[in-house]
């Protein structure tokens, strides 16, 4: 679930100048799609684009696995991954605003006992990614991780993981401390603080704080028929390289769920832009915890479960990338417009490449301005961004 982002620059920023107003034109957005993926290694993929919980367009193209023939379609499921960091991340946010969380308190009052260094990490650092934690997942372009460990072994043996089996590889906290290094652990810690915090499943959570208020319908943290997904494509790892699973065969259990609170959802592109859009509208969180989300640290871009890409042309986003599955999702304020990209790829550029181009073809095609119903989600994040605002003038 480790996170794969790139550098796009000027290629990603020539795309983003304002959009005129006109029809969008949803023939043009289908034709862009289509060509973007004809050109990646994924065999099919899923866009959507969201303006105040209205779903301005949503398409699909390829197919469900190399060599299939059956479509994806508006139902096709696909792993989120770290993109739906942004998930645990409200939801932990929610239970602050409802007095069973404190930012502050150090996690060994939410966590069991034995935990490595939870006397000393906040909920804050684990949500900021600044506690220190070395990351339990694998990464394939980094040397200093092991393939052979027991966790990895596990997951790539389909065995059935419980968040207790992570919470037992976590170790304690390094030297970077209270420095932002991207780590998984932070956030499989948190879906452990939800659920202790609450009395509830981390399931039962989502559906009460995110699924029901949002009305998501292709949006899950339970398992779901290996039928309803864009199969994974090829996904190895290690020398020599170890298939991660068959989907005939059924799904393992750590693409997804409850237990991977780093990259818990399966789910639609509508169902991603959707929950981003009402996040930004304040039918998530009001808009002081919102604020919190968007305090990007000015070194790295992160916040809480959020980036700050605007050098890439992606001013609030965040992307994913696991066991051949590519996920992106940004929100424009300048256009008050949400966009997610998915596929079934392990090339850690191709989600990109579909926003990237979707993005073109929406300018091409001339998104109209937003509208005067807008006005009120506009209000929710301006007052976060002043928020945040005044929270760095008051540290300076």
């Amino acid at each position: 679930m480790k996170i794969k982002t790139c550098l796009l620059g000027a290629l990603i920023l020539t795309s983003l100048h304002p959009l005129a107003q006109a029809e969008l034109s949803a023939v043009a957005l289908q034709n862009a799609l289509n060509r973007s993926l004809a050109s990646l290694e994924a065999s099919g993929a899923s866009a959507a684009i969201v303006r105040n919980g209205t779903v301005v367009w949503q398409g699909q193209a390829g197919v469900i696995a190399p060599g299939s023939t059956t479509p994806v379609n508006a139902d096709t499921l696909f792993v989120h991954a770290s993109a739906s960091k942004m998930v645990t991340a409200a939801m932990t946010l929610r239970l602050v605003e409802q007095g069973l969380v404190d930012l502050d308190t150090t996690i060994d009052h939410y966590l069991p006992a034995g935990v490595p260094g939870a006397a000393q990490v906040t909920v804050r650092q684990l949500l900021r990614q600044t506690s220190g934690y070395p990351d339990l997942f694998p990464d394939p372009e980094d040397p200093d991780k092991n393939p052979s460990n027991d966790l990895v072994v596990r997951m790539l043996s389909n065995a059935s993981l419980t968040r207790a089996d992570l919470i037992s590889y976590v170790e304690a906290p390094i030297s970077t401390q209270g420095k932002h290094k991207y780590s998984n652990t932070d956030y499989v810690l948190l879906g452990e603080v939800i659920e202790r915090a609450s009395g509830k499943t981390f399931a039962q959570v989502y559906q009460q704080e995110i699924v029901f208020p949002l009305g998501l319908t292709r949006s899950f943290v339970t398992p779901r028929p290996r039928e309803e997904f864009a199969q994974s494509t090829d996904y190895e790892f290690g020398e020599p390289p170890i298939n991660f699973f068959d989907i005939n065969t059924g799904l393992p259990n750590s693409l997804y769920g409850e237990a991977f609170g780093d990259g818990p959802v399966a789910g639609t592109a509508t169902d991603g832009a959707l929950f981003l859009d009402g996040l930004m509208h304040g039918r998530v969180l009001q808009s002081e915890m919102l604020g919190q989300m968007l305090d990007f640290d000015p070194e790295s871009g992160y916040g809480m479960g959020l980036m700050d890409q605007s050098n890439e042309g992606l001013p609030i986003t965040f992307a994913g990338s696991w066991a051949g599955y590519m996920s992106r999702v940004a929100y424009f304020p300048d256009t008050d417009l949400t966009y997610m990209t998915l596929a079934n790829s392990n090339a850690n550029f191709d989600a990109e490449w579909l926003m990237h181009d979707v993005l073109a073809a929406a300018n091409a095609g001339a998104v109209p301005e937003p509208a005067t119903t807008s006005l009120a989600g506009a209000a929710v994040l301006g007052a976060a961004i002043l928020w945040r605002r005044r929270k760095r003038q008051a540290a300076a």
